[in-house]
């Protein structure tokens, strides 16, 4: 199964990294089932997604000359689609997540990005 998503950013977004991944539950504190870090909005591809329920949610960091900045998820431009995403009957289906700043009542963001940065480099190496 697959699912294509497009990201839409507020205007004076730095493009920088953008985060998308399927989870089991509304805070992403485990790796996503399916997920990568890219620049691109759109034309992303989730692959190889197993049969299952899961929230198809993105989060985005401005481009730095500072690396930390990166692992600081605090400032980060969120968004989600709304409701469970039920694979394979969503298999190929596209979606488009507009991105917005952050608010109080957004659940943390728990996942280790420095994880999803190697896996993406290790994928185009």
């Amino acid at each position: 199964s697959f699912c294509t998503v497009t990201i839409e950013v507020p205007d004076g977004f730095e493009k920088g990294i953008i985060f998308i991944g399927l989870f089991r539950t509304l805070i992403p504190n485990h790796m996503p089932i399916s997920g990568l870090a890219t620049k691109n909005l759109i034309g992303n591809k989730l692959k190889n997604i197993p049969n299952g329920d899961y929230y198809l949610l993105s989060c985005a960091i401005d481009r730095s000359n500072n690396i930390l900045s990166y692992f600081n998820l605090n400032n980060s431009l969120r968004g989600k689609e709304d409701g469970k995403l039920s694979f394979p009957k969503c298999s190929g289906n596209s979606y488009t997540i507009k991105l917005r700043e952050a608010i109080p009542e957004d659940p943390p963001i728990l996942v280790n990005v420095g994880k999803l940065l190697i896996s993406r480099l290790k994928n185009t190496i």
